[in-house]
């Protein structure tokens, strides 16, 4: 019980700060879920107790970022909700069941360029490419290899 009241003592500040957003970052472990007989590894966020149940029910999305393996200047965050994946997903209709690449570095002119606007729709403008029009299905067999 204290330690989830130390939590929310943590978090509440950041919250007040934030306005309307803030934004949560953490690691993963591997969980072994019990379906039936059979037992499933899924990644799970790496909080104790009811801490992890507390901040999923809080939450809008939750999400997965990840190096692409094919290209180490790029990540990749992802919202699809998968058996090794039970964690990620979003009430928001423009997230739920999506992946992207979130971010792409270019060695050559030492730029970063983040997609913030694809998950913030009110970011977008008529000049920014839109998320409704990218084709996530070309990272299908990225995530699977990263999921292995």
């Amino acid at each position: 019980m204290w330690y989830n009241n130390a939590f929310n003592d943590l978090i509440e500040p950041f919250k007040k700060l934030a306005g309307k957003c803030l934004i949560l970052m953490g690691h993963t472990k591997l969980a072994t879920i019990t379906k039936g007989a059979t037992e499933v590894d899924s990644k799970d966020i790496e909080l104790s107790g009811k801490n992890r149940l507390a901040v999923t029910a809080k939450v809008d999305s939750v999400g997965m970022l990840y190096r692409n393996p094919k290209n180490k200047y790029q990540n990749i965050v992802t919202f699809r909700k998968t058996q090794e994946d039970a964690i990620c997903g979003s009430r928001s209709a423009h997230l739920s069941g999506k992946a992207f690449i979130f971010s792409d570095y270019d060695s050559n002119t030492d730029t970063l360029t983040t997609k913030w606007d694809q998950i913030f729709t009110s970011l977008q403008s008529t000049s920014t490419e839109q998320m409704s029009v990218v084709d996530d299905s070309e990272l299908d067999p990225i995530i699977e290899e990263v999921a292995e």
